[in-house]
């Protein structure tokens, strides 16, 4: 039977572009609130009934708790009533993070790294050995990435001319730059001779060569070949460049290619090798999760997965309700 409970009343809002709005929104069941862009549908449902019911949740905690939360105003609205307590889910992108995955995103893997640090053959050793954010468990070729940088050396240098020439076409290290004294002032190195004319040896410490402390430009200080320093400024997978110029020409200099390393497994041997009934983590994490969850369904109730039947019992809930919402088509080891 109605009563008079059964209503959100809601009188004279004022929120942002709202003009004395009166309404009455049906509880119990699905309302939908649509509109052209700038119609008021937000300032009315999350500045106005959301932020209410929020501000009436808040005044609930003793005092200590509300000394540390925030203060949010009431809404600019003559009456509302009938306010039940309001639960905002809000979706926006997850922020650009090469390590990230579906299953770091939804904490699965951590449940995966146990069983296989529990059951895996041969014992590897506690979870983090199966992590790719660990150096315990990254693959040392692309430290945990999956990927390695590849960089096209004719548009790094132009071997026809020498350092004083500008044979160094990388932003920020042209002639007179803090980098390219580095190069033309070093000990090892002749800046008046044409890169292609420098011997094997002069080349490979030009180009490849990894950190290394010498004494140059009056100082001591950290040498670091053109390509190390080019993939670490440009290439770095973890922090790409802000500039527009620099992002242009990291663009146009590199690729990425899968790690032959780990194959873009990005973990190292040890973590990568040890199996569960016969199944590697990188494998499972491959499968879709439709395809995961009743193999660990399986384990679970297997012999085999005594010592750990606790973290099976959780890791199937999890992967089921990822299945539930729709989300069976993923592979945990997707990037998010």
């Amino acid at each position: 039977m109605p009563n008079g409970h059964d209503k959100i009343l809601v009188r004279g809002a004022r929120v942002n572009n709202l003009r004395d709005v009166d309404v009455d929104i049906p509880k119990h069941q699905l309302t939908v609130f649509t509109g052209v862009s700038g119609s008021g549908k937000s300032s009315l449902v999350f500045g106005t009934i959301a932020a209410e019911s929020q501000r009436l949740i808040n005044e609930t905690y003793p005092a200590f708790v509300q000394s540390f939360m925030a203060s949010p105003a009431r809404p600019d609205v003559d009456q509302l009533e009938n306010l039940s307590a309001a639960i905002v889910v809000d979706q926006e992108r997850m922020g650009a993070n090469s390590r990230s995955t579906v299953g770091t995103a939804t904490d699965v893997n951590n449940l995966m790294r146990l069983v296989w640090s529990r059951l895996g053959v041969p014992e590897v050793g506690p979870s983090f050995f199966f992590s790719f954010n660990t150096p315990q468990g990254m693959c040392p070729g692309c430290e945990g990435n999956g990927r390695v940088s590849a960089v096209d050396e004719t548009l790094i240098v132009d071997r026809e001319l020498s350092l004083n020439d500008g044979a160094i076409l990388v932003p920020g290290m042209g002639v007179g730059t803090w980098y390219w004294k580095g190069y033309a002032e070093n000990p090892n190195l002749d800046p008046a001779v044409p890169l292609k004319d420098l011997t094997p040896e002069q080349w490979a410490y030009l180009m490849h060569q990894e950190p290394t402390k010498v004494k140059a430009l009056g100082m001591n200080m950290t040498y670091e070949g053109v390509i190390p320093r080019v993939k670490r400024m440009f290439l770095n997978p973890e922090k790409a460049p802000g500039q527009k110029h620099a992002k242009e020409f990291a663009e146009r200099i590199g690729t990425f290619r899968p790690c032959p390393e780990c194959d873009g497994m990005r973990l190292n041997e040890a973590a990568r090798t040890a199996t569960v009934e016969g199944v590697t983590l990188p494998t499972a994490l491959g499968w879709q999760i439709s395809d995961l969850l009743p193999w660990v369904e399986r384990l679970r109730d297997s012999k085999a997965g005594d010592r750990a039947r606790p973290v099976l019992t959780a890791l199937a809930d999890m992967l089921g309700s990822l299945v539930e919402v729709g989300l069976g088509y993923l592979s945990l080891d997707r990037e998010s």
